[in-house]
């Protein structure tokens, strides 16, 4: 099963230069200071793999203000993954599948008669994805 939600981040950095002598035998000639950052969230699930959010940053204080964001955009995600939808009506072709179906489409072993038959659908769309062991 593929993810909902992907998160695609990247920083920018400054090269400050910097003449310091660490010790002997190290001398630190520039340093990366964080400059900004862009962060672009993608659905999975919609057809045309479509951008939830695209977001870019520059400033000061870019470490504090992108774990903050970071932790704000998973969770308003995961409140979306909460909201759970219930199985659309299955089509006849669906119910003959899954009354044939002797395979959980989960973990690819057979399905017995003694096993209890259950339909699996996504949580997302409604949409039945097969039949599964219970």
């Amino acid at each position: 099963m593929k993810v909902r939600y992907v998160i695609y981040a990247d920083f920018e950095a400054l090269n400050i230069k910097k003449n310091e002598v660490m010790s002997e035998k190290v001398k630190k000639f520039a340093e990366h200071e964080p400059s900004g950052y862009g962060i672009t969230v993608i659905d999975t699930y919609a057809t045309d793999k479509c951008v939830v959010l695209t977001e870019k940053y520059r400033g000061i204080n870019v470490i504090p203000k992108f774990t903050a964001r970071i932790n704000q955009i998973s969770l308003n995600l995961k409140a979306n993954l909460s909201m759970k939808v219930k199985m659309n009506k299955l089509t006849p072709e669906e119910v003959l599948v899954h009354d044939k179906c002797d395979t959980c489409h989960i973990c690819r072993k057979a399905i017995y008669k003694h096993q209890q038959k259950v339909r699996d659908h996504c949580h997302v769309t409604g949409l039945y994805r097969g039949a599964c062991t219970f």
